[in-house]
């Protein structure tokens, strides 16, 4: 598999663990790795609050691909280097 992204991937181990994810910061997955949406909390007062619609779960074992460069910035960077 070839992975292309605009910053630096880091690669993280879950042993029967837990990822949460508050953006698309992971592009890769082995597939012992389940992926579901979740809500950030469970009362919808919290829900207004916590200012992210969704977190990412991924449960199990194996490996993540995770570039934590957000998009906007190496957009803006690209920009602003030819005007």
């Amino acid at each position: 598999m070839i992975v292309r992204t605009d910053g630096p991937i880091e690669e993280i181990e879950l042993n029967s663990g837990r990822y949460l994810a508050e953006g698309k910061i992971v592009v890769g997955r082995t597939g012992n790795i389940t992926y579901t949406l979740q809500r950030p909390t469970r009362t919808f007062l919290g829900y207004l609050m916590a200012g992210e619609s969704y977190l990412r779960c991924y449960e199990g074992s194996g490996r993540l691909l995770v570039c934590s460069t957000p998009y906007w910035r190496v957009q803006f960077q690209k920009a602003m280097r030819h005007p």
